[in-house]
């Protein structure tokens, strides 16, 4: 008996929610795009104009919902899902701008080398007991094509987690090996019939075919995506369009790429080799070691013997070791003024300061919310795992008033913000003079400006630059 038949919005719906149950962050972003069917397309490709991943509607009818069918004739969610996430990380990783902008590149041999770099991501994803890129072979094997990797192309240089430009590069140098390598599984049709190859081919026309073949106006969109998300997409293109200004496409560029790895790197840990270029996971650049010297030489944190902990040495009547002493509050600001890249910086800074004290978290945008109280540091990167979430208006003042009432004397508290909060009143003075009188140990770390709050209530505030060569320096 037949099962029932299952739209495609319903099918791209499955597969969304089974990657958000197995990787939040990577669910969260590919929602961002669109995801599209074509009858003509031959192969999945991303499609810039348009900010939507293409699947030949073949493929989706193949998917199953059903986890017991696994015979070649069916396609499973996993394998889907990691399907998408390639054509997504084409999307993301900015693999559609040279096709645009440089008219002398090899196709061919980019798209191999954006793959190569894809799928080196897929490589350091886990899911389930294996990881996506296993599921993308498996997807490979049901539809008689086998994907590339890094490994395809050892011989020739290639290494793990290098970016495709440097992949391209290598690659360039064997160039038609790689045309013959390229064509060797490509389904040739012509008059007398088709022969050869194979319908599934990764190598080529995977990004943006309409640039090279000639354009498909059979696209039809099943998951619409994110309305803002896509128009900065289609204003950016229509910019570049109209004035060929590189620029719109190298503003849009970084802006999605700074978008996924800061998706990534707050909900999911740290980040595979080849996200790293962008931004670096918990990438620290003050010195907690010399801030927090004075009070770790005044015993507020400091170790001491206890019956409660046992010994590490496994030593029977030796008390172990523990930790007493202030904790260190941080309120780090998560308004909407705050960038995905100086979000990621305070969270570098407050993972590093961990390493020296136990941390009472406050974010805050319009209102406070306290994440953890004397958490360390395995605990304050499994909030972080956990997301931290903000985007609201900016107002410090009950943020403060939160801290005020909770702080014991001695206990150091650090904001890390912009600068930019609404409340820069004599409330706000106030306040931040009642924690300086309490704490004894104030500091404000700022990406932009010092507010005047700041100055008139004396606390001590340091300059946290992004890119420069002298990342920090006191104000």
């Amino acid at each position: 008996m037949r099962g029932p038949v299952r739209d495609e919005r319903e099918i791209v719906e499955a597969v969304l929610a089974y990657l958000a149950a197995t990787n939040p962050a990577l669910a969260a972003f590919l929602q961002n795009f669109a995801i599209a069917k074509s009858r003509s397309a031959k192969t999945a490709y991303f499609d810039a104009k348009r900010a939507a991943i293409v699947v030949p509607e073949k493929w989706l009818r193949k998917v199953s919902l059903d986890n017991y069918r696994t015979n070649k004739g069916y396609i499973t969610k996993g394998e889907f899902a990691a399907l998408l996430l390639h054509e997504m990380f084409h999307g993301s990783l900015n693999h559609w701008v040279p096709l645009i902008d440089k008219k002398d590149l090899n196709p061919i041999i980019w798209n191999i080398a954006s793959d190569v770099e894809v799928n080196s991501i897929l490589e350091d994803l886990p899911v389930e007991d294996s990881t996506f890129w296993d599921f993308l072979v498996k997807f490979g094997e049901r539809l008689g094509g086998t994907p590339v990797s890094w490994r395809t192309f050892r011989d020739k240089g290639v290494k793990k987690d290098d970016p495709a430009e440097i992949v391209y590069a290598k690659l360039l140098e064997y160039g038609n090996e790689i045309k013959l390598f390229a064509e060797a599984d490509v389904e040739i049709c012509d008059e007398e019939g088709c022969r050869g190859g194979s319908s599934y081919d990764w190598r080529k026309s995977i990004v943006m075919p309409d640039l090279i073949e000639g354009k498909s106006d059979d696209v039809k969109e099943i998951f619409k995506g994110n309305k803002e998300f896509r128009e900065m997409f289609k204003e950016s293109m229509k910019r570049y369009e109209s004035e060929r200004d590189p620029s719109a496409l190298e503003e849009l560029g970084k802006e999605v790429t700074t978008r996924l790895a800061a998706t990534m790197l707050k909900l999911a840990g740290n980040l595979p080799g080849s996200l790293k270029r962008f931004v670096k996971p918990y990438k620290h650049q003050m010195k907690w070691e010399q801030i927090l010297k004075g009070i770790i030489a005044r015993g507020s944190v400091k170790d001491y013997r206890t019956w409660s902990v046992p010994n590490r040495r496994g030593l029977k009547y030796v008390p172990g070791y523990s930790k007493r002493g202030a904790k260190v509050w941080f309120l780090v600001d998560v308004s909407g003024s705050i960038s995905d890249e100086e979000l990621s910086a305070f969270v570098g800074e407050l993972v590093h300061a961990a390493k020296y004290s136990k941390i009472n978290l406050v974010i805050w945008d319009a209102e406070p919310k306290l994440l953890s109280v004397g958490a360390s540091r395995s605990r304050i990167l499994s909030v972080i795992r956990r997301g931290i979430e903000g985007g609201g208006g900016t107002v410090i003042s009950e943020a403060l008033e939160l801290v005020k009432n909770n702080l014991k004397p001695n206990e150091p508290v650090i904001i890390l913000t912009d600068g930019y909060w609404y409340d820069d009143d004599e409330d706000t003075v106030r306040l931040m003079k009642e924690i300086k009188r309490i704490s004894g140990n104030v500091l404000l770390v700022t990406t932009a400006i010092t507010p005047q709050a700041a100055k008139e209530a004396g606390w001590r505030s340091i300059r946290l630059r992004l890119d420069d060569s002298k990342p920090w320096q006191e104000v």
